[in-house]
């Protein structure tokens, strides 16, 4: 018979059952580490740090639903750690925020980015993407591969992002990707000198070319997004420098690498399967069906932070108040119990949308619709000019030293 000390124990390990998610082989293939907490530790402690895991769809729609419970200040370590200088710690603008903040910052938003400023966009979307997708002809012609970050995803979302905060005028797309690719993998410990100093660098260069944006369209007003939001108002109150700055470093920060990686993730799967390019070219009604399966597959970010500002029990475990908590998105897009055969990639689910990838509640992204729009612009371009595409296996691409991301720094492909 069990001791009470050795139950005790027993319990503690359950809860702690050293699965790591910044380990290699959690990064080379984090779905089947999602499945393993799902069947049997659906919310315990992982590393790093012992942070908190939660993963099944019920317990992640519950959280992200609740903020009273799980507050966004979760994001607050990542943004503000205390190894960065004042000055270079982001603020946080809605993603670390909760009601009531957050219900005035992103009514703000949603009076600025209306519909005709996504619709506006639609012409420099096709145009870009077909002069991309003839150079990648050319290319393709000539014999050569094709690298689609570099000839497609960069250049094209790039210059959307550009478009819409303004910053195409200000710097270089080469600039920007090197911004984002450091917000990307800003680790959870104490980085090297060098690491904080190059980004320290990056962080106060970019903060630089937001204040002359916003100082530019408060002198010369625009029909465009960050004149509107330096107009925005709701109850007799606008948005202040700072918080407009901290706006395009969200609209920036979380549009431009989410929509590459959802755009690099579609190409794989027609790549893996075949018939969907043939399906897809033979019936372009189906694409956004197909890119909602691919959000709920292979989401491009998989994990948001919360910290519980009371105990809360899920799946009969009690997380104590006060804690941090990652919440596994895309743990929770391959739930069976809420989609049968999850680890199938299926176009024709009928509950596809159901999906978590961009968020839940209060929460759920403001740009979801913007980003739908880019990738499917881009594939009713790709998919008439080609029959089929080709690209390594997930074992030989280079994969984003991130457990919250899930994306490639490179993917070559081969179209035919």
């Amino acid at each position: 018979m069990m001791t009470p000390e050795a139950s005790q124990q027993a319990g503690a390990e359950a809860l702690r059952p050293g699965i790591a998610l910044n380990s290699a082989g959690h990064l080379a293939n984090p779905f089947a580490t999602y499945r393993t907490l799902r069947e049997q530790h659906p919310v315990c402690r992982v590393e790093p740090d012992g942070l908190w895991a939660i993963t099944r769809f019920a317990d992640v729609r519950f959280a992200m639903q609740h903020y009273e419970l799980f507050s966004s200040l979760g994001f607050k370590p990542l943004l503000q750690p205390d190894w960065l200088s004042p000055q270079c710690r982001r603020g946080g603008f809605m993603l670390a925020e909760d009601p009531p903040d957050h219900t005035r910052h992103r009514a703000l938003v949603n009076r600025a980015f209306v519909n005709r400023v996504v619709a506006e966009l639609i012409p420099l979307m096709r145009q870009q993407a077909g002069e991309l997708v003839a150079q990648i002809q050319a290319r393709t012609r000539a014999g050569q591969g094709v690298e689609f970050l570099r000839d497609f995803a960069y250049p094209y979302i790039g210059r959307i992002i550009g478009r819409l905060t303004g910053t195409e005028e200000t710097q270089t797309l080469e600039e920007i990707r090197q911004w984002v690719a450091f917000l990307e993998t800003i680790p959870p410990t104490r980085p090297a000198a060098d690491y904080i100093a190059a980004l320290e660098a990056a962080l106060i260069k970019q903060n630089d070319y937001f204040r002359a944006i916003i100082r530019d369209r408060r002198e010369k007003p625009r029909q465009d997004l960050i004149t509107a939001l330096v107009n925005a108002e709701v109850g007799g109150e606008k948005l202040s420098d700072d918080l407009l700055r901290q706006s395009l470093d969200l609209f920036i920060g979380a549009g431009f690498q989410t929509t590459i990686q959802t755009l690099n993730h579609a190409m794989m799967q027609l790549a893996r399967l075949p018939q969907l390019m043939r399906d897809l070219r033979a019936e372009p009604a189906l694409i956004p069906a197909f890119i909602e399966e691919v959000l709920r597959f292979n989401p491009p970010g998989h994990c948001v932070l919360r910290k519980t500002t009371a105990a809360v029990t899920l799946s009969g475990v009690t997380l104590p108040a006060d804690e941090y908590v990652l919440v596994i998105l895309a743990s929770a897009n391959r739930d069976p119990g809420q989609f049968p055969q999850p680890d199938k990639f299926d176009m024709a689910r009928d509950n596809a949308k159901q999906h978590l990838t961009f968020g839940y509640g209060v929460h759920t992204c403001i740009g979801a619709n913007l980003a739908r729009l880019e990738v499917k612009i881009a594939l009713e371009t790709i998919l008439p000019a080609f029959t089929a595409v080709s690209c390594p296996p997930d074992e030989a691409l280079p994969w984003i030293d991130s457990f919250l991301s899930r994306g490639v720094t490179e993917l070559p492909l081969q179209f035919a």
